[in-house]
């Protein structure tokens, strides 16, 4: 037999799915764990006791949470709801709600949202209603009101998105070009939801007031008169004829049409008389046709000037196109903020489409003359649809799709519309959980809700890659729907990443790149399931679900701060044996702690009484659910030269655990005391920092080490030392 020490310093790879147990000697082996349940892994490599939460209200229904940051003393909670909206400040006091006419979400959509926030403002978007923006108007008050573009003083012109979703030979022609006019479009097009929408023809917009059928409808001009206009120098004449040809792009005219021109000069010896006027045409091709002038040419020349127009009425023009987000076409499905742009993606009838506002003028979207800071109007390019999820800023713009994963490159002078290309990266695809910006990457649940991913860029590639983040700890994740990243706190510098299950479990990844700390870890709380979080600034918080009800909690800066979860605080001056601590603990089990004494676990009534022992009446106690703190080390082995000593026997002798601050911990079976010899105990233990040694018996072929704890207090483990015969 052989005497062996197994020294375990961190638990920097976290909780290995027990796939992993195989892995004997291999560095990942030696900084995992079998369980690290309800434990933050600390960037020194120890492991803690996870913060508890502490409970702030009951909340109406069922939420997502998101965070709304002003400024760092002016943050608010915002709790979206089935067809509502409730806005609480940090405490959990509700400031204000709206109902079902300002939110046109239902409950399954509500998962679907996509935000973006800045200063008092933030976006809201899905696919079946126009975005919504969200006002911060005072400390206490906000509006919540459809998005709307900018419009010209005069309302004749919007700033707006537009594009021709029919086909290009569709043409319309309008009946006049002032006041009400009637649009007649050759081949069906118009539906009841174009109510309200601008189209363009040409470059003058109509509002559609009534649609009579499907190629019929009636509309008011916003511009002063709907003009034709040609290109610069649209005539070709040739020497010694009279004919005139005309190049005008997708014109859409049928031969014989009559068209009446004006604001043509003279080309090559015709005189403008002869040019304007009413002319009848005849079509060569798509793009061009000729009339026959009253002139004849004594020269071969291009011309007709820069102003040269033509009356539309009674014109089919398939130049032409509708605004592109309305009830007909879609809204779009993504938001964010970007370069001083605000960015939309994936609508319904463009899934590819990216659109982007003028450079800082979130509410217009106008192309102009394609100027630095003018509008971005484009599509993904790829094999297959890119239906747009996500649109992110972080290094880059980043584009999630349901397929794969983009980015828009950008050089010095950021994306303009003559510098803009979409570069699709990894083929993964995204689900619906909004991606999240963490430590220097930026973490998305892939399409099956079970594979989490980190977008990373690298710099000897410049490329992104996508890395399956969860690889060694799958087993933690399943049915992601919501997620946060918390980027250290007041009191602890860990980031890490909270990953909501559908099992109501969360799956906590922490991370610090530079020190090659990767750690998963599981969270859940008694009795309950979490169902929503959020951050702000550096306090997460959660939405529960507790006996048939959610509540909004929050979670602690530390677990020495706070080791319950739902916990309330209580006060009663003098002292007493009853609490009447409300409703929402009636006939629960409630751990009670008082002046750092762990008070025992008492049910509250149903009238939501608790009564402590007779011999207890402390001023002030916190009551709460004690969740379980375990951690369980992976089969105790070691690799040699020959192999592992998996299947073998083995007896643990001796346990040295090295604490920090610690009170109360049990390693298999055996507790810790509470107290030294010769310690006062009638005063509350004293947290200890140093070593504690636990002596174990028997032989096992599977030997672990399980670290649990009996009372509610703040365990810290920096390491742990096994020693065992084989």
């Amino acid at each position: 037999m052989t005497e062996l020490r197994l020294l375990q310093t961190d638990f920097s790879a976290g909780e290995l799915d027990p796939h992993m147990f195989g892995r004997v000697g291999e560095n990942i082996y030696s900084r995992g764990a079998a369980s690290l349940r309800n434990v933050l892994p600390l960037n020194t490599g120890g492991a803690q006791t996870r913060p508890g939460t502490e409970r702030l209200v009951a909340l109406p229904s069922r939420v997502r949470l998101i965070s709304f940051e002003f400024s760092a003393d002016e943050k608010y909670v915002i709790g979206i709801a089935d067809e509502a909206m409730h806005i609480y400040d940090p405490d959990g006091t509700l400031l204000q709600s709206f109902s079902s006419g300002d939110c046109p979400w239902d409950a399954d959509q509500v998962w679907e949202l996509t935000h973006t926030q800045a200063a008092n403002t933030m976006f809201i978007a899905h696919r079946a209603f126009m975005p919504k923006r969200l006002l911060r108007t005072s400390l206490t008050t906000f509006t919540l009101t459809d998005y709307a573009f900018d419009t010209s003083p005069s309302d004749r012109k919007s700033y707006q998105p537009f594009f021709k979703f029919a086909d290009k030979d569709l043409t319309i022609s309008p009946s006049g070009t002032t006041g009400s006019i009637t649009l007649t479009a050759s081949d069906d097009l118009f539906e009841n939801g174009h109510i309200g929408a601008r189209f363009l023809l040409g470059n003058d917009e109509v509002e559609i007031t009534a649609v009579a059928t499907a190629t019929s409808a009636t509309a008011t001009v916003k511009a002063a008169a709907l003009v034709g206009l040609y290109d610069l120098e649209p005539f070709r004449v040739e020497n010694g004829s009279q004919v005139v040809e005309v190049t005008q792009a997708n014109h859409g005219f049928s031969n014989g049409a009559s068209i009446t021109i004006s604001g043509a000069n003279a080309v090559g010896g015709i005189t403008a008389v002869q040019l304007n006027g009413a002319q009848t045409i005849t079509v060569l091709d798509e793009d061009r046709y000729e009339f026959t002038s009253a002139g004849t040419a004594t020269s071969s020349v291009d011309g007709g000037g820069p102003s040269v127009k033509f009356d539309p009425t009674g014109a089919a023009t398939q130049d032409w196109a509708e605004q592109a987000f309305s009830p007909v076409r879609g809204y779009p499905g993504a938001v964010t903020l970007h370069d001083n742009r605000l960015w939309f993606g994936g609508s319904t009838e463009q899934p590819a489409g990216i659109w982007s506002s003028r450079v800082g003028s979130f509410f217009n979207f106008d192309i102009a003359e394609g100027e630095d800071d003018a509008s971005i109007q484009i599509e993904v390019g790829a094999s297959k649809v890119s239906n747009i999820k996500h649109m992110l800023s972080n290094r880059h713009l980043q584009v999630f799709t349901e397929t794969s994963e983009f980015f828009l490159p950008q050089g010095n002078g950021g994306i303009t519309p003559s510098a803009v290309a979409v570069r699709r990266q990894t083929s993964y695809g995204s689900s619906n959980v909004n991606p999240v910006a963490f430590d220097g990457a930026t973490i998305f649940a892939q399409q099956n809700a079970q594979t989490i991913r980190e977008y990373l860029f690298q710099d000897s590639e410049a490329a992104y890659r996508s890395v399956h983040l969860n690889i060694a700890a799958s087993h933690l994740v399943n049915d992601v729907f919501d997620m946060a990243a918390m980027q250290g706190n007041t009191v602890a510098t860990e980031q890490y990443c909270m990953i909501v299950n559908g099992d109501g479990t969360m799956a906590v990844f922490v991370s610090a790149r530079d020190e090659k700390f990767a750690a998963w870890v599981p969270w859940d709380t008694p009795g309950a399931a979490f169902d929503s979080v959020c951050v702000l600034d550096t306090s997460a918080y959660v939405s529960v679900l507790r006996g048939g009800v959610y509540y909004l909690e929050k979670f602690s800066q530390d677990s020495a701060d706070n080791i319950l979860d739902s916990m309330t605080a209580f006060n009663t001056p003098g002292g007493s044996t009853t609490w009447t601590v409300g409703a929402e603990y009636a006939n629960e089990t409630v751990a009670v702690l008082s002046a750092g004494f762990f008070l025992g676990s008492f049910t509250v009534s149903g009238a939501g009484v608790l009564t402590l022992e007779s011999w207890q009446d402390p001023e002030d106690i916190e009551i709460g659910f004690a969740y379980d703190f375990v951690v369980k080390t992976l089969p105790v082995d070691a690799a040699f030269s020959f192999g592992s000593l998996a299947g073998e026997a083995r007896r643990l002798s001796r346990v040295t655990l090295v604490i920090d601050e610690t009170i109360g911990v049990v390693v298999d079976g055996q507790k810790m005391s509470l107290y030294n010899v010769g310690s006062d105990i009638l005063a509350a233990p004293v947290s200890r920092t140093g070593i504690k040694q636990f002596y174990l018996r028997g032989w096992s072929r599977n030997p672990q080490i399980t670290i649990t704890q009996e009372e509610p207090f703040s365990v810290t483990l920096l390491g742990l030392n096994m020693e065992f015969t084989a």
